[in-house]
Protein backbone atom coordinates (compact mmCIF):
# COMPACT_ATOMS: atom_id res chain seq x y z
CA UNK A 1 0.00 0.00 0.00
CA UNK A 2 2.97 2.13 0.29
CA UNK A 3 3.22 1.75 -3.04
CA UNK A 4 -0.38 2.97 -3.80
CA UNK A 5 -0.37 6.48 -2.43
CA UNK A 6 2.60 7.40 -4.11
CA UNK A 7 1.06 8.22 -7.32
CA UNK A 8 -1.09 10.76 -4.66
CA UNK A 9 1.85 12.21 -3.18
CA UNK A 10 3.50 13.45 -6.43
CA UNK A 11 0.59 14.67 -7.74
CA UNK A 12 -0.01 16.56 -4.67
CA UNK A 13 2.96 17.90 -5.27
CA UNK A 14 3.26 18.80 -8.64
CA UNK A 15 -0.25 20.93 -8.25
CA UNK A 16 0.78 22.42 -4.30
CA UNK A 17 0.91 26.02 -4.42
CA UNK A 18 4.41 26.34 -3.38
CA UNK A 19 5.53 24.30 -6.32
CA UNK A 20 6.91 21.22 -4.03
CA UNK A 21 7.29 19.01 -7.13
CA UNK A 22 11.05 20.34 -7.45
CA UNK A 23 11.71 18.14 -4.70
CA UNK A 24 9.86 15.04 -6.15
CA UNK A 25 12.75 12.86 -5.57
CA UNK A 26 11.60 12.85 -1.81
CA UNK A 27 8.60 10.76 -2.57
CA UNK A 28 10.56 7.53 -3.87
CA UNK A 29 12.42 7.97 -1.23
CA UNK A 30 9.37 7.68 1.51
CA UNK A 31 7.52 5.08 -0.52
CA UNK A 32 10.83 3.31 -0.57
CA UNK A 33 11.39 3.49 3.07
CA UNK A 34 7.59 2.37 3.98
CA UNK A 35 8.16 -0.97 1.37
CA UNK A 36 11.67 -1.17 2.62
CA UNK A 37 9.56 -1.74 6.16
CA UNK A 38 7.26 -3.95 4.75
CA UNK A 39 10.06 -6.38 3.60
CA UNK A 40 11.99 -6.21 6.77
CA UNK A 41 8.54 -7.56 8.53
CA UNK A 42 7.87 -10.16 6.77
CA UNK A 43 11.42 -11.27 6.57
CA UNK A 44 12.52 -11.29 9.84
CA UNK A 45 8.54 -11.61 11.82
CA UNK A 46 6.12 -13.80 9.50
CA UNK A 47 8.51 -15.95 7.35
CA UNK A 48 9.40 -19.60 8.64
CA UNK A 49 11.25 -20.87 11.24
CA UNK A 50 12.02 -23.23 13.88
CA UNK A 51 9.15 -22.60 16.38
CA UNK A 52 6.83 -21.88 13.65
CA UNK A 53 7.52 -25.09 11.60
CA UNK A 54 6.73 -26.89 14.47
CA UNK A 55 3.71 -24.96 15.83
CA UNK A 56 1.59 -25.40 12.71
CA UNK A 57 3.03 -28.87 11.55
CA UNK A 58 0.00 -30.93 12.63
CA UNK A 59 -2.67 -28.47 11.73
CA UNK A 60 -0.74 -28.14 7.88
CA UNK A 61 0.03 -31.86 7.70
CA UNK A 62 -3.91 -32.85 8.88
CA UNK A 63 -5.93 -30.46 6.45
CA UNK A 64 -3.18 -29.80 3.43
CA UNK A 65 -1.34 -33.49 3.88
CA UNK A 66 2.03 -31.33 3.86
CA UNK A 67 4.81 -31.09 5.86
CA UNK A 68 6.03 -27.42 6.95
CA UNK A 69 9.71 -28.53 6.35
CA UNK A 70 8.85 -29.15 2.70
CA UNK A 71 6.70 -25.93 1.80
CA UNK A 72 6.84 -22.13 1.78
CA UNK A 73 4.83 -19.86 4.08
CA UNK A 74 4.28 -16.74 6.28
CA UNK A 75 2.39 -17.68 9.62
CA UNK A 76 1.92 -15.21 12.76
CA UNK A 77 1.44 -16.88 16.34
CA UNK A 78 0.36 -14.00 18.69
CA UNK A 79 -0.34 -16.13 22.03
CA UNK A 80 2.10 -19.05 22.97
CA UNK A 81 2.11 -21.19 26.21
CA UNK A 82 4.84 -20.48 28.37
CA UNK A 83 7.22 -23.67 28.28
CA UNK A 84 8.36 -22.77 32.35
CA UNK A 85 4.88 -21.30 33.93
CA UNK A 86 2.28 -23.01 31.32
CA UNK A 87 0.82 -19.83 31.01
CA UNK A 88 -0.36 -18.13 28.30
CA UNK A 89 1.80 -14.96 26.78
CA UNK A 90 2.18 -12.59 23.49
CA UNK A 91 4.74 -13.87 21.10
CA UNK A 92 6.33 -10.27 21.04
CA UNK A 93 8.01 -10.58 16.98
CA UNK A 94 4.70 -11.01 15.61
CA UNK A 95 3.06 -8.76 17.89
CA UNK A 96 5.56 -6.53 16.71
CA UNK A 97 4.97 -7.30 13.11
CA UNK A 98 1.22 -6.50 13.76
CA UNK A 99 1.87 -3.11 14.76
CA UNK A 100 4.73 -2.50 12.13
CA UNK A 101 2.33 -3.09 9.49
CA UNK A 102 -0.95 -1.20 10.94
CA UNK A 103 1.64 2.03 11.24
CA UNK A 104 2.67 1.72 7.96
CA UNK A 105 -1.06 1.05 6.53
CA UNK A 106 -2.02 4.14 9.07
CA UNK A 107 0.42 6.71 7.51
CA UNK A 108 0.11 5.73 3.84
CA UNK A 109 -4.00 5.66 4.32
CA UNK A 110 -3.67 9.30 5.61
CA UNK A 111 -1.76 10.13 2.93
CA UNK A 112 -4.18 8.59 0.46
CA UNK A 113 -7.01 10.07 1.72
CA UNK A 114 -5.36 13.98 2.65
CA UNK A 115 -3.96 13.87 -1.16
CA UNK A 116 -6.50 12.68 -2.67
CA UNK A 117 -9.36 15.50 -0.99
CA UNK A 118 -6.94 17.82 -1.83
CA UNK A 119 -6.46 16.86 -5.96
CA UNK A 120 -10.17 16.68 -6.00
CA UNK A 121 -10.70 20.00 -4.81
CA UNK A 122 -8.31 21.56 -7.32
CA UNK A 123 -9.34 19.77 -10.29
CA UNK A 124 -12.63 20.84 -9.32
CA UNK A 125 -11.35 24.16 -9.12
CA UNK A 126 -9.96 24.28 -12.56
CA UNK A 127 -12.16 22.92 -14.28
CA UNK A 128 -14.07 26.23 -14.18
CA UNK A 129 -10.58 27.61 -15.99
CA UNK A 130 -9.78 24.98 -19.00
CA UNK A 131 -10.86 24.12 -22.10
CA UNK A 132 -14.17 21.15 -21.28
CA UNK A 133 -11.97 18.52 -22.75
CA UNK A 134 -8.97 19.05 -20.71
CA UNK A 135 -10.93 18.73 -17.85
CA UNK A 136 -12.74 15.39 -18.73
CA UNK A 137 -9.54 14.04 -19.01
CA UNK A 138 -8.35 15.39 -15.57
CA UNK A 139 -11.01 13.60 -14.25
CA UNK A 140 -11.12 10.68 -15.88
CA UNK A 141 -7.29 10.33 -14.62
CA UNK A 142 -8.19 11.29 -10.52
CA UNK A 143 -10.87 8.82 -10.94
CA UNK A 144 -8.64 6.11 -12.35
CA UNK A 145 -6.60 6.61 -9.60
CA UNK A 146 -8.89 6.45 -7.21
CA UNK A 147 -10.17 3.25 -8.31
CA UNK A 148 -6.84 1.87 -8.92
CA UNK A 149 -6.05 2.30 -5.70
CA UNK A 150 -9.63 0.98 -4.00
CA UNK A 151 -9.07 -2.71 -6.37
CA UNK A 152 -6.36 -3.74 -4.18
CA UNK A 153 -7.10 -2.75 -1.03
CA UNK A 154 -10.58 -5.47 -1.61
CA UNK A 155 -8.92 -8.03 -3.30
CA UNK A 156 -5.26 -7.71 -1.93
CA UNK A 157 -5.23 -5.68 1.43
CA UNK A 158 -8.37 -6.65 3.09
CA UNK A 159 -8.30 -10.49 2.76
CA UNK A 160 -4.76 -10.20 3.79
CA UNK A 161 -5.24 -7.70 6.81
CA UNK A 162 -8.22 -9.83 7.56
CA UNK A 163 -5.95 -13.05 7.33
CA UNK A 164 -2.79 -11.26 10.29
CA UNK A 165 -5.00 -10.29 12.46
CA UNK A 166 -8.10 -12.93 12.99
CA UNK A 167 -5.38 -15.19 14.90
CA UNK A 168 -5.25 -12.35 17.29
CA UNK A 169 -9.23 -12.09 17.60
CA UNK A 170 -9.41 -15.47 18.51
CA UNK A 171 -11.45 -15.79 14.97
CA UNK A 172 -11.40 -18.66 12.60
CA UNK A 173 -10.53 -17.37 9.73
CA UNK A 174 -10.77 -20.62 7.91
CA UNK A 175 -14.74 -20.40 7.66
CA UNK A 176 -15.21 -18.49 5.16
CA UNK A 177 -11.93 -20.04 3.52
CA UNK A 178 -10.15 -16.60 2.96
CA UNK A 179 -6.76 -18.22 2.71
CA UNK A 180 -7.81 -19.91 -0.41
CA UNK A 181 -9.59 -17.07 -2.11
CA UNK A 182 -6.60 -15.02 -1.38
CA UNK A 183 -4.44 -16.25 -4.05
CA UNK A 184 -7.13 -15.81 -6.64
CA UNK A 185 -8.12 -12.36 -6.11
CA UNK A 186 -4.48 -11.52 -5.92
CA UNK A 187 -4.39 -13.32 -9.35
CA UNK A 188 -7.33 -11.65 -10.83
CA UNK A 189 -6.33 -7.97 -9.90
CA UNK A 190 -3.95 -7.33 -12.77
CA UNK A 191 -6.43 -8.51 -14.85
CA UNK A 192 -9.13 -5.74 -13.17
CA UNK A 193 -6.92 -3.13 -13.09
CA UNK A 194 -6.47 -3.21 -16.64
CA UNK A 195 -10.42 -2.73 -17.61
CA UNK A 196 -10.39 0.29 -14.86
CA UNK A 197 -7.83 2.20 -17.70
CA UNK A 198 -10.18 0.91 -20.30
CA UNK A 199 -13.95 1.93 -18.88
CA UNK A 200 -12.70 4.91 -16.93
CA UNK A 201 -10.57 7.31 -20.12
CA UNK A 202 -13.29 8.32 -22.76
CA UNK A 203 -11.21 7.44 -25.67
CA UNK A 204 -10.41 3.87 -24.39
CA UNK A 205 -14.21 3.43 -23.45
CA UNK A 206 -14.96 4.62 -27.39
CA UNK A 207 -12.62 2.43 -29.01
CA UNK A 208 -13.47 -0.86 -27.27
CA UNK A 209 -17.13 -0.09 -27.65
CA UNK A 210 -16.41 0.90 -31.73
CA UNK A 211 -14.71 -2.65 -31.43
CA UNK A 212 -18.19 -4.25 -30.78
CA UNK A 213 -20.73 -2.42 -31.89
Amino acid sequence: MSLLSFNFVYRYSIIHDKGCGRYWYVWPMISGFLLLTWICAAIFFVLPCDYFDFYFRDSVHKKYGLETMEIGYYAVVYVKENELTGLSEFYSPSVFCLGLVAFCQMITGCLIVFCGYYLYRNIKIASNFVSGVAAKVHKDLFWTLVLQTITPCFLVYIPGSILIVAPLLDTNADINKIEEIQPLLISIFPIIDTIIILVCFRGFRKALIGMYY
